[in-house]
């Protein structure tokens, strides 16, 4: 690994800012300053923390597909705060889908590596913690932005979140790396399409399926995100045992459930 995980967090949400910061800057009259509280919290909760939990867990040993299964639980916690605090309806029968993909995380938390019970990994809490924030940034969306355009809830949350990204990249020693190791310039594009594509633009999308249906309904694109990841952790090379399938199929089965009875 090339970067820090404070370095591949500050230089994603770099490339993200930059990719909208034009249309953000041409739009930033319309700013509204009842807002300014709002878009921050959108920037943080949903693009910065995220930013740098996921690679603090794979930094640990997290896999990717392990990651891009325990994604699937963001629609679950979107329905667990909407209806603590945004005035979600909830049917009884969802709790059984809420029980069992919770079951399906706690298993994945106690196996180990090597996909035996031993020692937990708790590194997955991560991961979790940016489904949650997820969860509650969708809501937050829902709730409170829904007077602002889906482009400018992402242009201006983004730029908000500029200057911190910045300062941390400055600060992170990432221009060393890039000044002595030639090598680690072969990662600037991977990075730099993951914050324009998997950050700005997505964002931008996110926004507006939020807006015209739910954050639940939204934050089920969660779903297809498990079949790539297990793919390309497969194709990299990454080891999957037969109790992590089966506690990952708890999760989908969850989730599933959730979503059928609501």
């Amino acid at each position: 690994m090339y970067f820090s995980f404070v370095q591949i967090g500050s230089l994603r949400i770099m490339f993200a800012s930059l990719a909208l910061a034009p249309t953000g800057l041409k739009m930033v009259r319309r700013l509204p300053k009842n807002k300014i509280f709002t878009l921050v919290m959108i920037g943080l909760l949903g693009n910065v923390f995220p930013a740098f939990l996921f690679p603090i867990a794979q930094a640990q040993g997290v896999s990717s597909s392990i990651a891009g299964i325990l994604n699937a639980v963001t629609p679950i916690f979107a329905l667990i705060f909407g209806i603590a605090f945004f005035s979600t309806q909830f049917i009884t029968k969802q709790l059984i889908g809420l029980l069992i993909a919770f079951l399906g995380c706690f298993g994945l938390i106690l196996l180990n590596h090597e996909g035996t019970f031993g020692q937990p990994n708790f590194h997955i809490l991560w991961i979790i913690l940016s489904t949650v924030l997820y969860a509650i940034n969708a809501n937050i969306i829902k709730e409170a932005g829904h007077h602002l355009k889906p482009m400018e809830i992402a242009a201006f949350s983004l730029l908000l979140m500029a200057p911190i990204a910045i300062v941390m990249v400055l600060f992170s020693d990432a221009y060393s790396i890039l000044m002595t190791d030639s090598s680690s310039w072969k990662v600037m594009p991977l990075l730099a399409i993951l914050g324009m594509i998997g950050t700005a633009a997505a964002l931008v999308i996110f926004n507006y399926l939020v807006q015209i249906s739910s954050a639940v309904f939204a934050t089920s694109t969660t779903y297809i995100i498990p079949i790539v990841a297990i793919f390309w952790g497969v194709w990299d090379g990454e080891k999957i045992h037969l109790l992590q399938y089966a506690t990952m199929s708890l999760i989908l089965i969850g989730v599933y459930l959730t979503k059928k009875f609501r």
